[in-house]
């Protein structure tokens, strides 16, 4: 099996494999380590960025088989590190990389192609993830970039709602694009989504008024609010013509841009959707833990990292300190 090279009349869908010729056997033994590797990732973000990660460091020494894969050293992995640095990685993203790599040696190993890890023993980078790098916007700046899409056309619509969904429930982007009909849906007088987040869970969220009116107004214009296992959100591919197929996160991050510039708002990416969401519910009083259950957090330590609300100077300990 090669180790690197995709063989492209292989396809492998629904859970099954067949090649060219129609052998289902044949088809999966013919695809390469690394893609198998990757295809065994539950969540969908951990596979395109370890990919990268492997594929930038296999091209940095220009490894092309298993044999490339054995004579890589600590030396190989040092020089790799510093390569990201050099390139102004965060540090994040360099502990990423090496994880990438320290997982498809990890693979290797336990099929027995491989005997050793060269990333063992290296040091990772310091973690700076105490605070979120994303923007926080004002909610006047929230609601401008809302009713940034002006006009009654299907798209216009259709982005007031997608905008609205990330502001007002603090959302993912790639929790968008798993999105269907069946998950917008009206429960005990309230009208909910609910999201596949990370680890297969589910998570149900009650909507603000404000957003499922806008959902709302999109299905009724866009005429397939009955097809249950349709995407909430679907491209349009001509002026008012829908697409059938799921929104890619690459959309959102357009459809983000557009608007957020003609708002006047710059520096910023969906995730500062999230980021106001969670400081904004926080800045109103709503209890940490319930923000955390809505933007499904495992930790109340990692919502605290997106709390970006300004000191209050008057909230100072030092003030209800008594020496009587």
């Amino acid at each position: 099996m090669s180790t690197f090279a995709a063989v492209s009349e292989n396809v492998i869908l629904d859970g099954k494999a067949v090649d060219k010729n129609g052998n289902a056997l044949q088809a999966v033994e013919n695809v390469s380590d690394f893609e198998i590797w990757l295809a065994d990732f539950n969540n969908n973000n951990t596979s395109p960025t370890y990919r990268a990660g492997v594929e930038q460091f296999v091209k940095m020494f220009s490894i092309k088989d298993l044999e490339g894969l054995k004579v890589v050293s600590n030396k190989h992995i040092v020089a790799f590190k510093k390569l990201l640095v050099e390139e102004g990685r965060s540090n994040s993203t360099v502990n990423n990389r090496l994880s990438a790599v320290s997982s498809f040696y990890n693979y290797l190993i336990e099929q027995g192609a491989l005997s050793h890890n060269p990333t063992v023993g290296i040091r990772r980078m310091k973690n700076e993830r105490d605070r979120v790098k994303s923007i926080c916007l004002s909610p006047q700046e929230g609601r401008r970039v809302i009713e940034a899409p002006e006009g009654s056309s299907l798209m216009a619509q259709r982005d007031r709602a997608l905008l609205s969904v990330l502001f007002f429930t603090g959302c993912r982007e790639s929790e968008i694009c798993r999105l269907q009909v069946k998950d917008f849906f009206a429960e005990h007088g309230f009208f909910i989504l609910e999201f596949k987040v990370k680890g297969g869970k589910r998570n149900r969220v009650a909507l603000h008024n404000a957003c499922a009116v806008e959902i709302n107004r999109y299905l009724d214009m866009a005429g397939h609010a009955g097809d249950s296992d349709s995407p909430l959100f679907l491209p349009i591919k001509t002026k008012d013509k829908l697409s059938q197929r799921a929104f890619h996160r690459q959309s959102i991050i357009y459809i983000w841009n557009k608007y957020t510039r003609k708002a006047g708002i710059v520096g910023t990416s969906p995730h500062s959707a999230r980021t106001t969401f969670i400081t904004t519910a926080l800045e109103n009083n709503c209890p940490i833990e319930h923000v955390q259950s809505t933007v499904s957090h495992s930790r109340t330590e990692t919502t605290k990292m997106y709390d970006k609300r300004k000191v209050r100077l008057q909230d100072s300990a030092s003030f209800s300190v008594r020496y009587p």
